[in-house]
């Protein structure tokens, strides 16, 4: 994944939708970004996508 693109989601959802906190857990493969709360949330996003 293009690291200007991670770096976008990055600051889409710096802060979880549902509780507000940090979203501290992420990990980045070659065309998917996965970022996900404590609470529960979690988003899965593709390159093709953006």
């Amino acid at each position: 994944m293009r690291a200007t693109l991670v770096i976008k989601l990055f600051r889409k959802y710096s802060k979880c939708p549902d509780c507000g906190k940090d979203i501290v857990k992420y990990e980045v493969k070659d065309d998917t970004c996965n970022l996900w709360c404590e609470c529960g949330w979690e988003i899965e996003c593709n390159e093709k996508d953006y």
